[in-house]
């Protein structure tokens, strides 16, 4: 398994309820030393840089998620962790357009696009931008995360992945998660209209591009239909309930409509969102 995939696991570990218990800041025993791996290797990986390519692609975030654990911990190792990532970073998002979406590649010493096309993972990385945000305080961080929302209109109906829906799927997550945190009426807007476009590549069948991309088609839309439920929930749904639901300040709002019969249907439930 790649080590960035396998740092990406054990980060994600801490926070795994453990024999029943409610889960808690005790680290897996390897995280220490795959983290001491990749943040000594970054003089090295940054001199690479000069010669070599960034890409700004796929999942992860996970040397920020690990920074913000030991920021959080309080440990030592947070604060020679922060100047590394910080300085990776703000290159990556110096790289990036004037509306701050970042290219597929990108060459770190000089800036220059190596692949012009956008990347639909965009939101991913800025997951980690945020991330950094909330670990430090450096409100400049946050703001980078917002202008890039309030920029989406301007990519309505953009091609992210040569027709894929897998490009749409991934641009729209993008924003979602980073909606949650930060509610720009701009990146709602472009959201309900990409949404649009995604739902249409549903075959009559049921099936979407028939590969194991269209799980991304799948998770988007139930990312979508939580954040229009607001996490609320029919414990017995049945076919015909329609159940939306919206926030304004610490009020929640919910609507049910459905067949007659439907207070015996089941039981409305909503999951605590802080």
């Amino acid at each position: 398994m790649p080590a960035g995939s396998m740092l990406t696991i054990l980060v994600a570990l801490v926070f795994v309820p453990a024999n029943g218990g409610s889960g808690g800041a005790s680290q897996p025993p390897q995280l220490e030393e795959r983290a001491r791996i990749h943040f000594a290797r970054a003089p090295q990986l940054e001199e690479r840089a000069r010669i070599h390519f960034a890409r700004a692609k796929d999942n992860g975030a996970r040397l920020a998620l690990l920074h913000a654990l030991e920021t959080d911990l309080g440990t030592p190792r947070a604060t020679s962790y922060r100047p590394v990532l910080s300085r990776m970073l703000d290159r990556v998002l110096a790289s990036a357009n004037p509306d701050g979406m970042l290219y597929n590649e990108f060459r770190p010493s000089d800036l220059a696009a190596i692949d012009r096309k956008l990347s639909d993972n965009w939101g991913y990385v800025y997951g980690a931008v945020y991330t950094h945000f909330m670990a430090t305080g450096e409100t400049r961080y946050r703001d980078a995360v917002r202008r890039v929302l309030g920029r989406l209109p301007r990519y309505r109906g953009y091609d992210w992945e040569n027709g894929s829906q897998d490009g749409y799927a991934d641009a729209i997550e993008s924003a979602l998660y980073l909606y949650a945190r930060e509610p720009v009426p701009e990146a709602r807007d472009w959201i309900e209209s990409e949404i649009k476009t995604l739902i249409a590549f549903q075959r009559p069948d049921g099936t979407v591009e028939r590969w194991y991309g269209d799980g991304n088609w799948a998770r988007t839309l139930l990312l979508y239909a939580m954040w229009k439920t607001q996490g609320c929930y029919v414990d017995g749904w049945r076919d015909g309930v329609k159940l939306g639901a919206v926030r304004d300040g610490a009020r929640l709002f919910v609507s049910l409509e459905g067949p007659p019969g439907l207070p015996e249907a089941g039981k409305r439930c909503a999951r605590a969102r802080s």
